[in-house]
């Protein structure tokens, strides 16, 4: 474990939001709150962590329908997990940019360590993970 990485054990907060484009300042405001909490973390996490908290909600707003959605942040002292939760059963994907937007989960992608799809019964969780750790 790095010296950087949150100390304790796991914790999981949740922000409940309007399906809204103004979601994504409020869950960057969210994370960054809760990140303040938890850390230290390494250098440009914090960074990283808003961008891709953005990322997750608009398209979360652009593709799960008018629903609410919910943000949900898991930190460990290996790993800090942000998740969005959504109604919709839709797959995201990660697609070349259209004119108009599309570049989400390619950012998603390159500035997470790795990004996946949770089914549930009522829609599903698009959650990226940060690994905190060195893998030596």
């Amino acid at each position: 474990m790095t010296s950087d990485a949150p100390a304790g054990p796991a914790s999981l907060d949740r922000l409940p939001l309007p399906p809204d484009p103004a979601s994504a300042g409020a869950a960057r405001r969210f994370v960054r709150e809760l990140l303040a909490r938890t850390g230290p973390y390494p250098d440009g996490l914090l960074e990283s962590a808003l961008v891709v908290s953005s990322e997750l909600v608009t398209n979360a707003v652009r593709h799960a329908a008018g629903a609410p959605l919910t943000i949900v942040v898991r930190t460990s002292p290996s790993q800090l997990s942000i998740g969005v939760e959504d109604t919709s059963t839709d797959q995201p994907s990660v697609v070349e940019a259209y004119e108009g937007g599309g570049r989400g989960m390619v950012v998603v992608e390159a500035m997470s360590s790795r990004w996946s799809v949770q089914q549930r019964p009522d829609g599903k969780v698009v959650w990226a993970v940060f690994d905190l750790t060195d893998a030596g």
